[in-house]
């Protein structure tokens, strides 16, 4: 869908009255009119004169509008003391739309340039920046001309991350030159750095060139756990001066303003703009989260960059631990626990000598309690001398690599405190392949892992499937306590029947079996479990199943 353009926010009331000036020029026998601000700089006579010609600024001969040469490209037009109705003659030949780098479009030449200005560290600049009346202007009628295509819907509720692509998360050069094709362009642990972000965070893309390139990248229609909500166009830029060193430039920003305008439910205490150039910032200081450019994509050290994987932890923790971002200084994002950090803290908490509390408040972390889906309770039956009242809870790992417990197999052996070693071990696969592989398991692990199966279908989990099973969870299903009661006799293979609350022989109606049928074996292991369960879990779960939370042992 397209939204509707809406207005910026009106200007202060003691800012300068604007005042206009109309123009005439001449180009390949043509006249046209302008209207250009006295707050305008020269910079934006030019480009006005490429949007109207398509003759791009290096082209422009501008003849008759001040004697001799034109100024720079920062002087304000109210300083060339232009009079309306001034004429003037332009001069220069039209360029075509090939495709090019992002610095060559748009006239914004500074997408890739040594210059880069930190605005977080001087308030005053930024604050200069905000007021200033061509500023203000400029995001009301960029706001007016930015039309954006929803591809996907927004989520009530969902932060909004604002990411620049070029040279933040994917190799530019090569890839507008074909050098590279367009996946070996990717930042290392794109699509896992978006799928871990995306339960929080709504995702837009600032784009200045081609949403092709998004298709070919995989980044739109590809196979990941992750939706694009919107791509910008260069319509939410434009250019401002900034002073480093006693010398003026000029560099665009990016404006959340045009956003948030846009879509009034973001704004400074629910956006975070990921870039590379602290530049971009200029306008909102307080949202931006400056990373290290990627560049250089076929090399073995940029092959080797793990960047994405701290701002995804970072990002999903105070997503997590703060309700307003307002107050956050993503300065300090790179402060956050790094690998090593936490291998060392695993081995501590676990041999006592750190408490875990102590480790989240060290690093100002919080635990994510609600990413935590209760998956029943299981007790014990009461035949056995050892018995538990354990709950079972499912959770969705963020696709970030961690120490390589998030995928594959890893193993660690950790000091206990009396001096011995503890073997923790952790192999991901799909839970029918588990069923399948992995013998023997009791009961309640193969109830929980045949249920699993059938509901996550396919070699990796969906955002549809990982929503079913949160309903699951949300359900009866999830506060459902089961507490086998082993019925008398075996059948003909040897099998024991355990019933289950809600089996027909446990309250349930007559013809409803919820029971596991087992034969064990040597040493008491399973050496066969069936499940039959021939009600719908989700809408069919009877009162008796789900008994007082305080039962007891």
């Amino acid at each position: 869908m397209i939204v509707d353009k809406v207005d910026a926010p009106t200007p202060a009331p003691d800012l300068e009255r604007e005042e206009w000036l109309h123009v005439m020029y001449t180009w390949s026998g043509k006249t046209y009119k302008l209207d250009i601000a006295e707050s305008d700089r020269v910079f934006d006579l030019k480009t006005t004169l490429q949007e109207q010609t398509n003759v791009p600024p290096e082209r422009q001969k501008i003849l008759g509008l001040v004697k001799g040469k034109l100024p720079d490209d920062g002087v304000k037009i109210g300083d060339l003391k232009l009079v309306s109705g001034k004429k003037f003659t332009l001069i220069g030949t039209p360029q075509g739309d090939e495709i090019k780098d992002p610095s060559q479009l748009g006239n914004l030449p500074d997408v890739v340039n040594d210059l880069d200005v930190d605005f977080s560290a001087d308030p005053k600049a930024a604050a200069s920046y905000s007021n200033d009346q061509r500023n203000i202007r400029k995001v009301k009628e960029h706001t007016q001309k930015l039309q954006i295509n929803v591809i996907h819907p927004l989520r009530p509720g969902k932060r909004l991350l604002v990411l620049d692509i070029d040279y933040t998360i994917l190799d530019t050069k090569p890839l507008t030159s074909g050098a590279l094709p367009p996946r070996e362009c990717a930042r290392p642990k794109l699509h896992e750095f978006l799928e871990a972000v995306y339960p929080y965070y709504d995702i837009c893309i600032c784009w200045i060139w081609l949403e092709t390139k998004l298709v070919e990248l995989e980044m739109l229609g590809g196979p990941h756990n992750y939706q694009i909500s919107f791509v910008l166009d260069k319509n939410c830029m434009f250019t401002v001066f900034s002073m480093k060193d006693g010398k003026q430039y000029n560099h665009s920003v990016k404006a959340l303003q045009i956003i948030w305008n846009h879509f009034p439910h973001y704004g400074p205490g629910n956006t975070i703009h990921v870039d590379d150039l602290g530049r971009n910032f200029a306008l909102n200081p307080n949202q931006g989260l400056k990373i290290h450019a990627f560049k250089d994509a076929h090399t073995p050290q940029a092959m080797a960059d793990r960047e994405l994987d701290k701002v995804a932890r970072y990002m999903v923790h105070i997503a997590n631990a703060h309700a307003d971002f307002t107050s956050l200084n993503h300065k300090d994002w790179n402060g956050f626990p790094s690998n090593s950090d936490l291998d060392a803290a695993r081995e501590d908490i676990h041999s006592q000598r750190m408490l875990f509390k102590n480790f989240l408040g060290k690093h100002g972390l919080n635990v994510d309690v609600r990413a935590l889906l209760p998956f029943t309770a299981w007790v014990t039956p009461n035949t056995q001398p050892r018995r538990f009242h354990t709950q079972f809870y499912v959770t969705f790992l963020n696709a970030v690599a961690s120490t390589g417990f998030t995928s594959g197999h890893k193993q660690d052996r950790l000091p206990t405190s009396d001096g011995g070693q503890e073997v923790v071990s952790a192999r991901f696969i799909h839970p029918q392949l588990a069923v399948n592989e992995l013998k023997p398991f009791f009961p309640p692990q193969f109830y929980l892992l045949t249920t699993l199966a059938e509901l996550l279908q396919g070699p990796s989990n969906t955002v549809e499937q990982r929503a079913k099973i949160q309903k699951l969870s949300e359900g009866r299903f999830g506060d459902m306590v089961v507490r086998p009661v082993a019925l008398p006799g075996k059948d003909d293979a040897g099998r024991m029947a355990l019933a289950y609350i809600g089996d027909e022989t446990r309250g349930g109606s007559k013809g409803r079996l919820h029971r596991s049928l087992v034969k064990f074996g040597k040493g008491g292991l399973p050496s066969e479990i069936i499940l039959q369960r021939n009600f719908d879990i989700f809408t069919e779960i009877e009162e008796p199943a789900i008994p007082a939370s305080s039962a007891k042992l």
